[in-house]
């Protein structure tokens, strides 16, 4: 498997076919930007401003009533559920992009969008047949673990509970990782399977597993590799904002309309360069299907 390869022909794809950004751009923005939070001076909690923070929390308490709840309930509902479909559509605009591109040489956003809305309820119930059964596992692990340590606690015996505390923090942290990196691949190969091949839910996911489990060596390996991309990447985006980000903060209180026009480039590009590593991720894992696939098919048609 030539890994560094796919690497380089992802790249050049996403970097090519500008009209994948558009996905993963706002794939990148639901799945959450970048975090500008507002920073509380200690001024603000003085003793000057607190009877004018109490009266403004008064008049907030009296804005919502009843009927404004409702509507801001609904609104949320209605937010959360668009968002959804949006997610999903995106990442399976973004694979059926990919594959267009691998057969025909060209994409196009409304192609994108076709394929992501007829693909966008399958790939939510994928996700949330294996995420959800994963917190179960990880509710009913947690449980069984806890459970003695929580009964030495209980019958005074702080020391033997502390004695047990370690191992199974330490058990409970090695399932995660034993369970979470195969469920990581399978689901990714899942997706692809939903999206490229038009399997149905449940087929996806066998499928998914067991492609994974034909060529477990590559699978990690590629794991291991985007994992390391990927903390590079976070690594990168830290660093910028050390650079552009902190000193914007610190210039807030002594000019904010300034800070503020200064944030909104830095913002961009922050929502830029996450869209195109999406996007990146997205056309490495489905070339990379794409090869385990055509690997595997040849190997049981010699076999």
């Amino acid at each position: 498997m030539d890994y560094v390869g796919i690497l380089v022909k992802s790249a050049k794809m996403m970097w090519k076919h500008k009209s994948m950004w558009f996905f993963g751009i706002l794939l990148g923005i639901l799945s959450g930007g970048p975090n500008l939070q507002y920073i509380f001076r200690g001024s603000d909690f003085d003793y000057y401003n607190a009877g004018e923070f109490a009266q403004q929390m008064e008049r907030v308490f009296k804005f919502f009533t009843p009927q404004v709840v409702m509507v801001l309930f609904s609104s949320f509902l209605i937010f959360m559920m668009v968002s959804i479909i949006l997610q999903y559509l995106c990442r399976g605009a973004l694979i059926s992009m990919v594959d267009d591109i691998e057969n025909s040489g060209e994409t196009q956003i409304g192609r994108g969008f076709n394929h992501g809305w007829s693909n966008w309820l399958r790939l939510f119930g994928i996700s949330f047949f294996i995420w959800v059964s994963f917190t179960i596992g990880l509710l009913l692990l947690f449980g069984v673990l806890s459970l003695p340590v929580i009964l030495a606690f209980v019958k005074q015996k702080e020391t033997f509970g502390f004695i047990l505390l370690f191992p199974s923090i330490l058990i409970f942290v090695i399932l995660i990782i034993v369970v979470a990196i195969p469920l990581t691949l399978t689901y990714s190969f899942a997706e692809r399977f939903c999206v490229i091949e038009n399997k149905k839910l449940f087929e996806s996911i066998s499928e998914g597993y067991r492609l994974f489990k034909l060529n477990l060596k590559s699978s990690l390996l590629m794991w291991l590799l985007m994992y390391a991309i990927n903390i590079g990447f976070a690594i990168v985006i830290v660093i910028f904002g050390f650079i552009f980000i902190l000193p914007i903060k610190f210039t807030f209180s002594a000019n904010a309309p300034l800070s503020i026009v200064i944030l909104l480039p830095v913002t961009t590009v922050l929502i830029l360069a996450g869209g195109l590593y999406k996007t990146f991720v997205f056309t490495v894992w489905t070339l990379f299907f794409k090869e385990l696939k055509n690997k595997t098919t040849s190997v049981i048609s010699a076999s």
